[in-house]
């Protein structure tokens, strides 16, 4: 994501961490790169990792464990972000991904279900339970960070691209 964000601003990676750590206190989901829940120990080694990394920048953060597609556990952690930070100004959703490549006539009705709730659910979840924080801010703002996968089309891709 960082490298991401530097190609697109100009700015190291180093330069984007310090401003992000200095201006924004952070709650850290817990994820894994291939899309499945990771395991505990996998879960709290990720988001050490992370909040380390801004801590050693002079930034402050949270780690809040939340299943991104589960209404119970978004509620909980935005909750849990407003008790830690006094509110919320800015949601940032950039959940997604799939479990393999596959056609249509090849992929499972559950792991279709699964991939809408990652990338289309867990964003509605996640703006639903913001909303009325964002409200209270006077500088309320929802980014929803897409993937190039649902602009760019592969036979190969997975089929709820």
């Amino acid at each position: 994501m960082l490298n991401t964000l530097s190609q697109h601003t100009g700015l190291s990676r180093e330069e984007l961490l310090s401003r992000l750590t200095r201006e924004i206190p952070t709650a850290v989901d817990k994820f894994t790169p291939d899309g499945r829940l990771p395991t505990e120990q996998e879960a709290a080694r990720l988001a050490k990792v992370v909040a380390d990394a801004i801590t050693a920048a002079g930034g402050r953060t949270k780690p809040i464990k939340v299943d991104v597609t589960d209404e119970a556990s978004v509620a909980a952690a935005m909750s849990a972000t407003v008790e830690a930070y006094g509110g919320i100004d800015i949601l940032i959703t950039c959940a997604g991904g799939y479990t393999r490549l596959a056609q249509v006539e090849d992929m499972p009705l559950d792991e279709w279900d699964r991939t809408i709730a990652l990338n289309l659910r867990s964003a509605f979840l996640c703006s639903k339970a913001a909303i009325p924080h964002l409200k209270k801010s006077k500088a309320g703002r929802i980014i929803h960070v897409a993937s190039i996968s649902g602009r760019t089309v592969h036979a190969s891709s997975s089929p709820a691209y």
